[in-house]
């Protein structure tokens, strides 16, 4: 898959004026490079008059123009990012002018004269070009710069060009033919995203799968006042997408909760090799059976009869199954896991789930320091959410 990289900045700060002294260099070097602008006002880019603009007005859900040196075809619908994407073949670069929010690593632009602050935290940009200096910034540019900054960009697409696969380390790739792994390999690509970005939003079509290599994200969906219900924590070796095969809307939100490394590659790619690998077809279903399990387990323990202590408790069991590490005083979930996640867990107020830590603090089940969680007697914590008679 072509690598996908987003020049983000503040209006007025210079995005277009920079990334017209990117282009000619990243020619010079020999990289053909496509540049998709966001456009959050509309725009119009056919003349009235014109028999194109006509055909447009009259229904035309496609206008396609062709000359001697050149085409374009208009789509008259709004597309998702993934596809206009997928439509762009014969380049070595995609290059976004904004969508800031997108999984793609980000070149953030600052301008001191503005008067404006950073538009991103930088330390989840793969770079910040300013002209005043920048901390936390990975890779620091000044404005002028645009050549380090080509430079940056090669080398980040020569690392997508290895031909290491990594796919075939992960237990889920085991069983899969060499073609298969390879194919997935060439069809897609490894995206480093900050924490806290979505990858997944609820109604709509995925037009991508993603596989979470590594660092963790969080399912979640939003109840009737929009609040946030965490569903559960997904670590490395896991599908992120509820819908895969047949092209369903997903009923829940993915978003990183730790920065993570995640595999993409077409949904339609995805099935092609889903069809040529019985293996590949057998892992994904078997996968998506454990996780409807896991769903339902999840029902079970947000019935309202259930107390919110033991609720917590089943939650603090699992997460310390999951992400534990053992210590000289017990289990400690190597995660930090402020109150206000946690409430969002159990979907309940924040006070409300201070005020159940509290209780197992009390009871000597579990300690909190800096937002870490030791668990001082996984058996006793059992014990705690599988008792019917507390209250």
């Amino acid at each position: 898959m072509i690598p996908v990289f987003s020049i983000v900045a503040y209006s007025d700060t210079g995005k277009t004026t920079f990334v017209e002294k990117l282009l000619p260099i990243l020619k010079e070097k020999g990289i053909r490079t496509a540049v998709v602008k966001h456009d959050s006002h509309g725009f119009e880019i056919d003349k009235e008059g014109k028999d194109s603009y006509r055909i447009t007005k009259a229904g035309a859900d496609i206008t396609g123009i062709v000359s001697g040196d050149r085409s374009v075809l208009m789509e008259n619908r709004p597309r998702e990012m993934d596809h206009i994407f997928g439509s762009i073949q014969d380049v070595d670069l995609i290059l976004t002018e904004g969508y800031k929010k997108g999984i793609w690593p980000k070149i953030m632009l600052h301008r001191s004269g503005t008067g404006k602050d950073l538009p991103l935290d930088p330390e989840s940009c793969l770079a910040v070009v300013s002209d005043v200096p920048v901390h936390g910034a990975k890779n620091y540019f000044d404005l002028n710069d645009a050549r380090g900054v080509a430079d940056l960009l090669i080398s980040k697409i020569s690392e997508t060009k290895t031909d290491k696969n990594p796919l075939s380390r992960l237990s889920f790739f085991q069983d899969m033919d060499k073609d298969t792994l390879d194919g997935l390999w060439k069809d897609g690509r490894i995206e480093q995203v900050p924490r806290n970005v979505r990858i997944i939003e609820a109604g709509k079509h995925a037009d991508y799968f993603y596989f979470q290599l590594t660092g963790i994200s969080s399912i979640y969906t939003l109840t009737h006042t929009g609040s946030r219900k965490v569903i559960s924590l997904i670590g490395s070796g896991t599908i992120l997408n509820d819908a895969i095969i047949n092209q369903r809307p997903s009923s829940v939100y993915c978003e990183t909760y730790q920065e993570s490394e995640i595999f993409v590659i077409p949904i339609d790619r995805f099935h092609y090799w889903m069809e040529k690998d019985y293996n590949l077809a057998v892992a994904v279903i078997s996968m998506q059976d454990l996780r409807v399990k896991k769903m339902s387990h999840q029902l079970r323990n947000t019935v309202s009869n259930i107390s919110i202590e033991r609720r917590l408790a089943s939650k603090l069991w699992k997460l310390a199954r999951d992400f534990g590490k053992p210590c000289e005083k017990g289990t400690e979930i190597n995660l930090n896991l402020p109150i206000t996640f946690l409430a969002d867990m159990l979907g309940v107020p924040r006070e409300t789930a201070s005020r159940a830590c509290k209780r197992l603090i009390d009871e000597g089940l579990i300690r909190i320091e800096k937002k870490r969680i030791l668990i001082l007697d996984s058996d006793e914590i059992v014990k705690r959410f599988h008792n019917n008679n507390k209250k």
